[in-house]
C-alpha cells in the first residue's frame, strides 16, 4: 500500500517512513523485514508465471523466445531499476519534490539503514519487472530481441515516476488522497498501457488475422493454465506484502488482503467459464484465464480495504471487461497474443475506479483517508481515482511511444518477415527446427548435403551466402511489411533446399528430384533471374501462363530451361524404369539451345560439375544461391546477353559425361 499509510507507522512497501535515521532502523523490524522479502521472493515468482503463460499462448516456433525475454526484465530491467529507478521513485535527498524522487542511485546502505533500504528496494524491484514483463506477451513472437532488451532498461524510466506520484509521501498524487494498495496504477495500468501502444506500432502477426490461413496460436494449454496457477499463487504474496509488515494492525490488513484477492479470483474464474459456454457452448482456456487474472488486477489496488462481497462483486466485473475487451481488439484486429491490454490495462482502469466506489477510511494504519461513493463520502475519492487512471494513461502514452520510437529507430523493433515466419527459437536461439511446412506435393525425402539443420545453411536458401546478416528491409516493420509480398516470402521460407531455386514448386508438385548437374545449370540461370530476391519479384517461380505473358523474355527463358530440365528428368526415370535408359542422353543439348538465357558456361562452372561427380562438395554448396553480382565475380556467368553456342556444347557434353557416370 505504498504510501498508503500514516506518517507513523511504517507504510506499504515502504514508501511513508520516517526520512531520518534511527536505531529502529526506519520502524521495520526483523519481522517486518522478514515478511517483506519473503513476499518479494513470492512476487518474484511470477516472472516464471507470466512465462509459462506466454509460452503457452503463444506459436510453438517462439516458446523459449519468450521465456528469455523473461528472463531479460529481471536481468536488464532490474539492473536499470537498481541504478536509477528507485532513486526516481523513493529518492530521499533535499531535491525531491512532488513529480520525482532524488537520491540514492546505485542503490547501497550502511549497517544502521540497510535493513529497511534493501528490503524495500528488492521489493519495489520485483514490481518494476512485472511491469516490463507484462508488455513483453503483448510484443510476443514479432519483435526483435535485441530491441527488446533495450527497452526492458527504458522502461523502467515509465514505471518509476508514475510510482513516486501514488506511493511516496511526497507524491502530488499522494497528496491529493489517491488510494492504491498493490499497485493497480504503477504496475498493471503502466504495463498494460505500454502493451497497447507497442502492439499499436507493431502491428498484427503475418497471418493473425487471414481468415483463410490464420496463424495457429496457444501452442500449449497446458502450460499457459500452469502459467495463471503460478501467477495466481505469485499475487497473494504481492498483495499480502504489499502491506509491508506484519507489526501493529498491517497483519490484519494482509489477512483482508489475501481473502479479498482469492474471493476475486474465484469469482473472475466462473464469470469466464460461464461466459465461454454461453458463447461457444465450450469452456474454452481464453475465457478462463482472463477470467481469472482480470479479476485479480481488479481487486490489487483495494485489497487491503475490501470485504469478501465486495471482492467477489469486483472480480466478477473485472472478468467481464477483460474477456469483453479480448473480444473488441479481435474485431478491431489489435493483435495482443496474450491479452495483456485486456487484462492488465482495462481491468486496472476499473480496479482504480472501485476505490473511489468501495473504498473507505482505514483506522488501523490509515491506508485511505476518504471513504467512497457508497460509505457516504460522495464523489471526492472518486474524482481523484479517476484523475490517477487519467495522468497515468496519459503519461505512458506519451513516455512509451518515446522509447519505443527510439528503439525502432535505433534497433529496429520488429524482425524481418521471414524469421517472423521461421520463428525466433531457431533464428535468434538455434533452438529446434524453423517452422517451415512442406508445401503441398513436396517429397518428405527431399534431403541433399545442403540440409544440414544449422542455421546459418538454412539462410542460405534465402538469398544469404557467407556469414549470416539479415537483409535491408527499409524500416518495413512501420508499415506492418506492407512493402513486401507475404506470400512470396512465406513460399520462399516453407519449402526445403534441395538444389535450386527455380522450378523449385514445380519439381514438388511433381515429386521429382532433379540430377546434380541439372541442379547446378539450373542454379545458374537463376542467378540470372534473381528469384532469392523476394522483395523484388511478384511470385515464384511455378508462374500461371498468365503471368509469364507479363514478365520479362530473359525470366521466361530461365523458366522455360527450369521446366525442360524437369521434363527431361522425369523422362530418363520413366526410362530407367523401363530399363531403357541410354547411357549420356540427358537432353542438355537440346535444353541449351532452346533457351536464350544460358550464356556461357566458364571452366569454373565445368570444374564445380567434375568435382561434384567425383563426391567434392567444397565447391558445389558456393553455386547454390548465387546472386548475379556474385555469379558475375565468379565469372559463373557470362554478362553478355548473347547465346553462345560453344558454351551450351560444353554444357552439353559435361552434363552427358556426369550422367553417364552416374549411371
Amino acid at each position: 500500500m505504498n504510501e498508503s499509510f500514516s506518517t507513523t507507522t511504517a507504510p506499504c512497501n515502504g514508501t511513508d517512513c520516517p526520512r531520518s535515521s534511527s536505531s529502529q532502523d526506519h520502524n521495520t523490524g526483523s519481522d517486518d523485514a522478514t515478511w517483506i522479502l519473503t513476499s518479494a521472493f513470492i512476487t518474484f515468482t511470477m516472472q516464471s508465471g507470466f512465462g509459462l503463460l506466454e509460452s503457452g499462448s503463444v506459436s510453438t516456433k517462439n516458446e523459449v523466445n519468450i521465456m528469455v525475454k523473461n528472463a531479460s526484465d529481471v536481468l536488464f530491467g532490474g539492473l536499470t531499476y537498481w541504478i536509477f529507478g528507485y532513486a526516481f521513485s523513493f529518492g530521499e535527498s533535499p531535491l525531491s519534490n512532488s513529480f520525482c524522487g532524488i537520491g540514492q542511485f546505485f542503490v547501497d546502505a550502511d549497517e544502521a539503514n540497510m535493513g529497511w533500504i534493501f528490503s524495500r528496494f528488492f521489493f519495489q524491484m520485483s514490481f518494476a519487472t512485472t511491469a516490463t514483463t507484462i508488455v513483453s506477451g503483448a510484443m510476443a513472437e514479432r519483435t526483435n530481441l535485441m530491441a527488446y532488451i533495450l527497452f526492458c532498461m527504458l522502461n523502467t524510466l515509465i514505471f518509476c515516476f508514475p510510482a513516486h506520484w501514488v506511493w511516496d509521501s511526497r507524491g502530488w498524487l499522494r497528496k491529493l488522497g489517491s488510494v492504491d494498495i498493490a499497485g493497480a496504477g504503477p504496475v498493471h495500468l503502466v504495463g498494460g498501457t505500454v502493451s497497447l501502444v507497442a502492439t499499436l506500432m507493431l502491428g498484427p502477426r503475418y497471418k493473425r488475422f487471414d481468415k483463410k490461413d490464420p496463424l495457429k496460436t496457444m501452442a500449449c494449454p497446458t502450460n499457459a493454465l500452469l502459467g495463471m496457477f503460478m501467477l495466481w499463487w505469485g499475487w497473494l504474496g504481492f498483495n499480502c506484502g504489499s502491506t509491508f509488515g506484519i507489526t501493529g494492525g498491517k497483519w490484519k490488513l494482509s489477512a483482508r488482503s489475501a481473502v479479498a484477492t482469492i474471493t476475486s479470483s474465484m469469482a473472475g474464474g466462473i464469470v469466464g467459464l460461464l461466459l465461454s459456454y454461453t458463447t461457444t457452448r465450450m469452456f474454452e482456456i481464453p475465457y478462463l484465464l482472463n477470467g481469472v487474472l482480470g479479476s485479480l488486477v481488479s481487486v490489487t489496488g483495494i485489497c487491503a480495504l475490501a470485504h469478501p462481497w465486495e471482492g467477489l462483486f469486483i472480480g466478477a466485473v473485472g472478468a467481464l471487461i477483460a474477456c469483453g475487451s479480448t473480444e473488441l481488439l479481435e474485431r478491431w484486429q489489435v493483435d495482443d497474443p496474450v491479452g495483456a491490454v485486456p487484462v492488465h490495462f482495462s481491468c486496472a482502469v476499473w480496479s482504480l475506479i472501485s476505490i473511489g466506489i468501495f473504498g473507505r477510511i482505514d483506522t488501523l494504519e490509515h491506508a485511505s483517508q476518504f471513504n467512497g461513493l457508497i460509505a457516504g463520502g460522495g464523489f471526492y475519492l472518486l474524482g481523484i481515482q479517476v484523475l490517477a487512471a487519467a495522468s497515468q494513461i496519459v503519461w505512458t502514452i506519451v513516455t512509451s511511444y518515446l522509447v519505443l520510437k527510439l528503439v525502432d529507430v535505433t534497433v529496429g523493433l520488429r524482425v524481418p518477415l521471414d524469421k517472423e515466419i521461421l520463428g525466433a527459437d531457431y533464428c535468434e536461439h538455434g533452438v529446434g527446427e524453423p517452422d517451415r511446412d512442406n508445401p503441398e506435393g513436396a517429397s518428405e525425402d527431399d534431403d541433399d548435403s545442403l540440409d544440414n539443420g544449422s542455421p546459418r545453411q538454412d539462410m542460405r536458401f534465402l538469398g544469404y551466402h557467407g556469414d549470416y546478416r539479415p537483409p535491408e528491409h527499409h524500416h518495413h516493420h512501420r508499415h506492418h511489411h506492407g512493402d513486401v509480398d507475404g506470400e512470396v516470402v512465406e513460399r520462399k521460407v516453407r519449402r526445403r533446399p534441395s538444389g535450386g531455386y527455380c522450378g523449385h514448386s514445380f519439381r514438388q508438385k511433381h515429386r521429382i528430384r532433379l540430377p546434380s548437374a541439372s541442379s547446378v545449370a539450373c542454379c545458374c540461370h537463376c542467378c540470372q533471374c534473381q528469384c532469392h530476391r523476394y522483395d523484388e519479384l511478384p511470385s515464384d517461380c511455378d508462374d500461371s501462363e498468365h503471368e509469364l505473358k507479363t514478365l520479362s523474355k530473359k525470366r521466361r527463358n530461365v523458366l522455360s530451361c527450369c521446366r525442360r530440365l524437369v521434363q527431361c528428368c522425369k523422362k530418363r526415370q520413366e526410362a530407367k524404369e523401363d530399363g531403357d535408359l541410354r547411357r549420356g542422353d540427358t537432353h542438355l543439348k537440346d535444353v541449351a539451345t532452346n533457351t536464350g538465357s544460358l550464356k556461357v558456361v566458364t571452366q569454373e562452372v565445368v570444374t564445380g560439375l567434375f568435382l561434384r561427380c567425383h563426391g567434392s562438395d567444397s565447391y558445389y554448396p558456393k553455386m547454390l544461391g548465387t546472386s548475379l553480382e556474385q555469379a558475375e565475380t565468379r565469372a559463373a556467368v557470362s554478362t553478355t546477353p548473347r547465346t553462345n553456342s560453344t558454351g551450351c556444347m560444353v554444357l552439353a557434353v559435361t552434363g552427358s559425361f556426369l550422367a553417364a557416370r552416374r549411371a
